[in-house]
């Protein structure tokens, strides 16, 4: 009878950078489980991926074997998304706007006004992952006629360096580019929400790991066309 294959998580541990480098087999639930490590599977950082000083070179020192790692799937989509996003300048550009008034709203005074009606702050753009970007569109598109409207409140009656700016972001978040670079980047980044939340799951494996990658090109290379965006 061929050996049976398990996929599983040995432990969740929450630690420093430094702790990293540290494989202490009885903070295990069992400890045996290191030793038949087959494959391990983390981001793609240097710190967890590295030949030489990483966790991969650390546990295949453990076990005195070679154990293969995989860059974690959810992690490569993230850092492709957030490739693409400053990328394409349409897209960038877009983002660069968002990013502006997200600056301004977070002002003292800007934000006190903003956020009497009880509208979210805009999430904060992240270098690795594209989930900022998702809230920030999703946030500006909930919140757009508030958002519009404290730029108006300043415009008029605000700081001469405060009135400047809100009439300069209103001219360009009411260009029909912002408006089209939101619709579009909210469909195409919402469209992946799945994927996300499903390559995140503890029952995930290599093999639906595939399945959601493949699935999730396909949804992408579906939404080129008219009708999705008419």
């Amino acid at each position: 009878m061929a050996q049976l294959v398990k996929e599983k998580s040995v432990q969740w541990i929450k630690t420093t950078v430094t702790g990293l480098f540290t494989i202490k087999c009885n903070e295990t639930r069992d400890s045996t489980e290191i030793e038949l490590l087959s494959v391990v599977c983390y981001d793609g950082a240097s710190v967890m991926s590295g030949k030489h000083l990483g966790i991969q070179h650390q546990i295949a020192d453990h076990v005195q074997r070679y154990v293969p790692y995989i860059h974690c799937f959810n992690h490569q989509l993230h850092l492709v998304v957030v490739h693409v996003c400053h990328k394409v300048d349409i897209v960038r550009e877009f983002f660069d706007m968002c990013q502006q008034l997200n600056d301004f709203l977070a002002k003292p005074k800007v934000h006190a006004m903003y956020s009497k009606s009880g509208t979210k702050s805009l999430a904060h753009l992240m270098e690795h992952s594209w989930s900022g970007h998702f809230k920030m569109i999703n946030t500006i598109t909930e919140n757009y006629e508030t958002i519009i409207s404290t730029l108006d409140s300043f415009a008029v009656g605000g700081h001469v360096d405060l009135s400047v700016s809100a009439i300069g972001l209103k001219r360009l978040i009411s260009h029909v580019k912002f408006v089209f670079s939101g619709t579009v980047m909210h469909k195409v980044l919402g469209a992946l929400k799945p994927a996300d939340k499903m390559l995140q799951s503890r029952d995930s494996s290599v093999v639906n790991g595939y399945q959601v990658v493949s699935k999730t090109v396909q949804t992408t290379h579906n939404m080129r066309t008219k009708a999705k965006f008419s």
